[in-house]
């Protein structure tokens, strides 16, 4: 057992048939630590999903709201936010908060591979990212030239949103397959799961996992300022930046690997 406070935070939406196997993957995880806790974010369900909530809530912190407004990347925004606000305002004080998507995402995540997240690898990072065997969240990730050549798994940099990208290439004529293609799929690449840690500037891949002494003023923004207008843009990134502004180095973990990736592939 290692002795740390650590905070478990997930949304969820229409997730009555898989919700329940998701918290029992993650409750396998608290012998790993001295203390551990669940704060799930839920809004908007049309189905069960707060009904199998309350039936799995002891030791679990639900907040569930209706009307949630937005584009799914504001309300994703808001939804992290209540969750990490609700985690500072808990009497515990956490040392770490790991972040999950809570569907397939987390049904390959066991408690060794969280456990050797703490303990394989190097002390100097403040957020380690899902890997899978194809790298599939090009929407949260960005890498600048200076660590693409740290590492061999990108050849070019990314620093601008894929699927803006995408639009774009659109409207200047591209067909829209060929275009996912060219900002999505060309840089959904295989990452073994025996490489070192992976430098970026953001990333998610289903899970972070974050040491809070560098979230001070950090939260998600699901809009951006781009060329004068306002667009959607991954929640992470902002947040990542941030952490990046306090100081704090963000890795691919290679043996962290998430579930469900298929479904996000490009072929």
């Amino acid at each position: 057992m290692l002795p740390i406070n650590v905070a478990i935070a997930g949304c969820t939406k229409n997730s009555e048939s898989y919700i329940e196997n998701s918290i029992n993957r993650i409750l396998s995880w608290s012998k790993n630590f001295k203390t551990m806790n669940i704060f799930i974010f839920e809004n908007d369900s049309q189905d069960n999903t707060i009904e199998v909530l309350k039936k799995n809530s002891n030791g679990i912190n639900i907040i569930s709201e209706k009307n949630v407004m937005g584009s799914h990347t504001e309300v994703l925004a808001y939804a992290r936010n209540r969750l990490i606000n609700n985690i500072w305002e808990d009497t515990i004080n956490y040392d770490y908060i790991i972040m999950v998507d809570l569907d397939d995402a987390v049904s390959t995540v066991d408690a060794t591979q969280i456990y050797e997240c703490f303990t394989k690898y190097k002390s100097d990072w403040a957020a380690l990212v899902g890997n899978s065997p194809l790298y599939y969240d090009i929407w949260a990730l960005r890498i600048r030239y200076a660590l693409i050549k740290k590492q061999k798994s990108w050849k070019n940099e990314i620093t601008t949103d894929c699927w803006q990208n995408v639009k774009r290439a659109v409207l200047g004529g591209m067909n829209y397959n060929q275009a996912v293609k060219k900002y999505v799929g060309s840089y959904q690449v295989p990452i073994s799961k025996d490489n070192k840690l992976i430098e970026i500037d953001s990333g998610f891949n289903g899970i972070g996992i974050y040491n809070t002494k560098y979230l001070d003023n950090c939260e998600y923004k699901g809009k951006t300022l781009v060329n004068g207008l306002i667009v959607d843009i991954c929640e992470h990134v902002n947040f990542h930046f941030c952490i990046k502004k306090n100081g704090g180095k963000i890795y691919i973990c290679s043996s962290l690997l998430t579930g469900g990736y298929e479904e996000h592939i490009v072929i």
